[in-house]
């Protein structure tokens, strides 16, 4: 009695799994087919149709999960120390010209320009590690059902203009690599602010991830139109990075310009 007990808890067991299994499998192809639909509208649905069906949504991309991030306060002392200014200082001088001609009139604005490069990738050396299609997608199943308008969001307000970016640049959109978030580039562009990326070396296209003029014309043209020149800075750095982000770019650009300046007079 007791082995038939277990035998039939275990098959019971077993049948929850492989139902959940298939109802993974059924609910996996309804979120594909609605992510069509929806972008088809946008896109050549073909294109659409070879991101979200003929791929397995980037799973051929997986690589090693990106490092945890240290302490706010540890953070700051890393970015902030000598070496990391120094960095900040080379980085400076190499693209001087063509930020400051970005920049206009506003004498801080390319420090501010630099800081937020070096804190965002350490000048391109970190763009993450995981397919920002990817994000998007899994953020959208998992808001589809508790949050649709959300869920829709994602794919008009993130997904649409990450594919318009790839299709515009022809690459594969699997390979734009970025934070957890999905933030992309050397700037860390949201895809919901790629409207505001500009152009800045002139070839008639945008490229945030191998061209420092475009990168630093986008986040000129970015703060700019969150107000720069009106409001408060910290302000402004918050709608581009966050919280206590904003501090560490406000802080870097002064002491960065604090250590141009004194090697120059």
């Amino acid at each position: 009695m007791k082995y038939r007990m277990r035998a039939a808890f275990a098959a019971t067991v077993l049948c929850h799994f492989f139902n959940a299994l298939a109802l993974h499998a059924h609910t996996e192809a309804q979120y594909r087919a609605e992510v069509v639909r929806e972008l088809s509208g946008l896109f050549l649905p073909r294109f659409i149709e070879e991101q979200f069906n003929h791929k397995d949504v980037c799973r051929a991309y997986v690589l090693p999960p990106q490092e945890h991030l240290p302490r706010w306060s540890d953070l700051r002392l890393r970015l902030l120390d000598v070496d990391s200014l120094a960095e900040g200082e080379w980085f400076f001088w190499s693209h001087a010209q063509v930020i400051s001609e970005q920049s206009g009139r506003d004498r801080d604005l390319p420090y501010y320009v630099v800081a937020i490069l070096r804190i965002e990738t350490n000048f391109g050396q970190n763009f993450g590690t995981e397919p920002a299609l990817r994000t998007f997608y899994e953020v959208y199943k998992r808001n589809r059902h508790a949050r649709p308008a959300t869920a829709r969001n994602i794919l008009l307000k993130q997904l649409a203009p990450l594919l318009a970016y790839a299709r515009d640049n022809n690459t594969d959109p699997c390979g734009l690599l970025g934070s957890r978030a999905g933030a992309i580039g050397l700037p860390q562009f949201m895809p919901a602010s790629l409207s505001l990326a500009r152009d800045g070396d002139g070839d008639g296209k945008i490229d945030l991830f191998t061209s420092v003029p475009d990168a630093s014309a986008s986040i000129v043209n970015f703060l700019r139109a969150h107000g720069w020149s009106r409001r408060s800075r910290i302000k402004v750095l918050r709608n581009y990075c966050g919280g206590k982000y904003a501090w560490i770019v406000d802080e870097y650009a002064r002491k960065l310009k604090d250590r141009v300046e004194k090697g120059h007079k």
